[in-house]
């Protein structure tokens, strides 16, 4: 494949150059065994379950394993290396978010996050988060703090902590605050990695998912005008609110955590319209009068959410949390590569 895929002559974003190059990636996949792609997720897993428990020996996880399954996880981190050039060659920042001012970084530097998981949870490390998703309203890290945050489903999103008020502009119409803002620091993706996973889609076909997370495996020193490009303080997040449902967990994250394991819809119903009335979830796009969803106030939730299922989602994050206890013996049992596969995802 050339690496002169994407040249200049031709005008395309940023987001069409990656949609592109997964797709020739996905292509490449397609000519791989069937037997090889299911070597490779079973690796994949076995890597998931041992970084979920911590478990340090995964450097030496593709000894003894056929070539073809070994080139598998060569392509894919080569696609890294793709998804990064474009990046660079493109004059992209990643961004950094994080409560943390300028004047509160311990000796001037983004410290590392010590034994975290990557988004996938394929593996842990020592490492300064980013994220490539565009700053544009569309981000939901933009306010989130150490209390983290729970996606529910794809346009719903519960944040720890109570760190949101309302507050009226000089024309009368409602903004939302942070009560302790966040800041966005801009970076060179030089030093930085891209966060991808071998999965696949709803047609069994494989293919390499990036989610937008980066890391880096050393500190950051913000004073670099080469690699901090830019400090921008987040206050307003009312165009996260147009964008998305957003959920305040005033005690933590804790009844979020109990929402996401819900193994039923209705059940997961049922609590997070309760939470909101007890007090326990504070629904910010009514309080706002912004975006609101009738649905998170009405007994008939399940009939209004439309293309996106609570409960599809909701089996999803149990899957990925359960996977640990699932039986290789029974997946070994299975005959139909797509019966695997939906074990796997």
């Amino acid at each position: 494949m050339s690496d002169n895929t994407f040249n200049k002559t031709e005008k395309t974003t940023t987001r069409e150059q990656l949609k592109e190059k997964q797709k020739l990636y996905s292509e490449i996949l397609k000519k791989f065994s069937i037997e090889s792609i299911k070597k490779a997720l079973e690796i994949i897993e076995e890597r998931r379950k041992k970084a979920i428990h911590d478990i340090k020996d995964q450097e030496n996880d593709l000894e003894g394993v056929d070539e073809e399954v070994k080139q598998i996880f060569e392509l894919m981190e080569k696609y890294k290396k793709d998804i990064k050039q474009i990046f660079i060659s493109n004059g992209e920042t990643i961004a950094h978010i994080t409560e943390n001012s300028p004047d509160k970084m311990i000796g001037g530097k983004i410290i590392r996050s010590v034994n975290r998981l990557n988004n996938y949870e394929t593996q842990r490390g020592n490492w300064v988060f980013a994220s490539s998703s565009p700053l544009d309203g569309k981000n939901l890290y933009m306010a989130r703090n150490k209390s983290g945050m729970v996606s529910i489903f794809s346009d719903l999103c519960i944040y720890g902590d109570d760190n949101m008020q309302i507050q009226q502009d000089d024309k009368g119409d409602n903004r939302v605050l942070l009560r302790r803002p966040n800041y966005i620091y801009q970076i060179n993706p030089e030093d930085f990695t891209p966060v991808v996973n071998l999965t696949i889609d709803e047609n069994n076909n494989p293919f390499f998912e990036f989610s937008e997370e980066w890391t880096c495996d050393h500190d950051i020193d913000i004073s670099d005008k080469k690699t901090v490009l830019n400090i921008q303080k987040i206050t307003d997040i009312t165009e996260l609110i147009r964008n998305f449902q957003i959920l305040c967990d005033v005690n933590s994250t804790s009844k979020a955590i109990e929402i996401r394991k819900c193994s039923t819809k209705r059940e997961a119903i049922q609590m997070l319209i309760s939470a909101v009335k007890d007090g326990s979830l504070r629904y910010i796009n009514k309080e706002a009068g912004i975006n609101i969803s009738q649905y998170i106030n009405s007994p008939e939730l399940e009939n209004l959410i439309g293309k996106i299922s609570l409960d599809v989602s909701i089996q999803k994050k149990d899957n990925a949390r359960e996977r640990v206890k699932i039986d290789e013996q029974e997946l070994k049992e299975k005959d139909e590569l797509s019966k695997n596969i939906n074990n796997l995802e």
